[in-house]
């Protein structure tokens, strides 16, 4: 399937109802000398995919729309899909939703690593990033600390934080997450263990990193 420039905004415009340039034009902001902040010419192109809407332009859509900016921009922003939820109860990562199809927007990701993936923790407020294509082995695994991985096993997933690893025989020694409030170590089979490379607090950092939902017809391929 092909996707047209400027998706995402069209996507809202219509939800909004706001699906033709006059209607657009009426709820346009001006400057202080009265002129529109978008001219009405480049509303068309924006409309009709023949340009593509640029970052000062997409905050002004964002505020017609009253939603989050990076709702409107499908072009410039890194965005890794969220294939599932930490239950911090027992570190099992469960399956996204039916329904659910977000997305991690990073402002300050200039260039997608291809195989970034996130788990999302229950209240939505931390994220988990890592590649699917990193494993942990003994070149990369840091034993003066316990290292937070996400592991396979055959009756699922775990995250939880790596306390020892025997890498011959495929047994992992690990802490549950803190919320557990069960610091015994705990040992298991497993399968692969991938690192966990970063945690996002996404309600302590900049409103430009965030979790959306996707709007697409069809997933666009990575970054």
């Amino acid at each position: 399937m092909i996707h047209s420039m400027n998706e995402s905004l069209v996507f809202h415009l219509n939800k909004a109802n706001l699906n033709k340039i006059r209607d657009i034009m009426e709820v346009m902001p001006r400057n202080k000398h009265g002129k529109f902040l978008i001219d009405q010419s480049t509303v068309g192109l924006h409309l009709t995919g023949v340009r593509r809407i640029n970052l000062e332009q997409c905050y002004i859509y964002a505020k017609i729309l009253k939603i989050h900016p990076w709702k409107v921009i499908d072009d410039y922003v890194c965005r890794y899909p969220v294939v599932g939820n930490l239950n911090l109860s027992n570190g099992f990562v469960e399956q996204r939703g039916k329904f659910q199809n977000d997305y991690l927007v990073c402002s300050n990701d200039f260039e997608y690593i291809d195989g970034t993936l996130v788990v999302l923790s229950k209240s939505g407020l931390i994220a988990y990033l890592y590649n699917e294509n990193l494993f942990l082995n003994e070149k990369n695994f840091n034993s003066e600390d316990s290292q937070r991985c996400i592991f396979e096993k055959e009756d699922g997933e775990i995250l939880a934080f790596v306390i020892n690893v025997d890498f011959k025989n495929h047994i992992v020694e690990y802490v549950l997450p803190t919320r557990t409030k069960s610091w015994k170590i705990l040992s298991t089979k497993y399968i692969k263990i991938r690192p966990i490379n970063e945690v996002i607090n996404l309600n302590t950092v900049s409103e430009n990193t965030s979790i959306i939902e996707h709007t697409f017809r069809k997933p666009k391929q990575y970054y």
